[in-house]
């Protein structure tokens, strides 16, 4: 999987929409194709950063008796996933958008239950995407104390994500 994984970074490469992270990349000497913002990292790149990554880490979270320890101690992590923006109302037995009140209660469910950690999902629909993904971050922290792992769309977004845990 390593081997894997090292053919695709360097020979295909992946896809960088920031300006700013295409410019650092090619910096530290990956081969970038700026009109396609088209990044290859070399083999050797992968194994310094690997070299240098901590080899234990904590995901932090509001409520510090929920901490989970990287790597486990005691069991995996297991989380909420996947960015749903319709869902199953078994109250009405039809398919719907997404609601913020949606996403509250399966992050109180979270709370309650085995999910280690929060993605933000359901996403509220019928709000314009940026806001979607911000108000999706705020309900899940209204609604929980575990680690909440949120998506920001560039520097600004997770600037006023971390600006809101303030």
């Amino acid at each position: 999987m390593h081997e894997a994984a090292l053919s695709v970074l360097e020979d295909t490469g992946l896809k960088v929409n920031s300006g700013t992270a295409l410019k650092l990349l090619e910096d530290y000497g990956c081969q970038v194709a700026k009109n396609k913002h088209i990044v290859k990292i070399p083999e050797h790149l992968v194994n310094e950063a690997i070299r240098m990554a901590p080899r234990e880490f904590t995901l932090a979270s509001r409520d510090s008796t929920r901490d989970i320890k990287v790597p486990a101690i005691e069991r995996p992590a297991i989380c909420t996933d996947g960015f749903a923006i319709e869902l199953w109302d078994f109250k009405s037995d039809t398919r719907r958008r997404s609601t913020t009140e949606d996403l509250a209660g399966l992050a109180r469910l979270g709370c309650d239950g085995r999910a280690r950690f929060l993605l933000a999902d359901p996403d509220p629909a019928g709000l314009p995407p940026p806001v979607q993904i911000f108000r999706s971050f705020v309900t899940s922290l209204e609604n929980t104390g575990k680690h909440v792992q949120p998506e920001a769309l560039g520097s600004k977004m997770a600037r006023a994500q971390i600006k809101s845990c303030q």
